[in-house]
């Protein structure tokens, strides 16, 4: 997100993580970026998702994404925008703590999702040629 959205991360939650066998609730991250246009600021929650077939990851994202919504992810995610941004200084900080009243985010934000999908091309092989073969 951060080389194409221009987005940069201000959560990473791998960081967050004391056990690697734990699976990472919400999000597996948080980029938000500021919008000139609509005076707003666009938080990305994204998601990463590598199965075997391409439909079986785009399925694991599209149901990913509902159940951030169903379950009421949204605030979770927040807080962690604002208790673990550690790149910012205190001037981001304050103005990141005030997009959001009592934990929702106020009309200066808007939520986007942006999902990472990988899985087993079949064609890859041919795709690259000799030249990754050779590497």
């Amino acid at each position: 997100m951060e080389a194409v959205i221009k987005a940069p991360q201000v959560v990473a939650k791998m960081e967050l993580k004391t056990n690697h066998k734990d699976e990472i609730k919400g999000s597996d991250g948080i980029h938000a970026k500021w919008n000139k246009e609509l005076k707003l600021v666009d938080f990305y929650f994204g998601e990463s998702k590598l199965y075997k077939s391409a439909t079986s990851a785009i399925t694991s994202a599209l149901q990913s994404i509902s159940d951030f919504h169903d379950i009421d992810m949204l605030e979770h995610e927040f807080s962690m925008v604002t208790k673990h941004y550690k790149y910012a200084d205190e001037v981001v900080k304050e103005e990141i703590g005030n997009l959001f009243v009592n934990g929702a985010p106020s009309e200066a934000v808007r939520i986007n999702h942006a999902c990472l999908i990988g899985y087993d091309y079949k064609g890859y092989d041919e795709a690259v040629g000799d030249i990754a073969r050779e590497k």
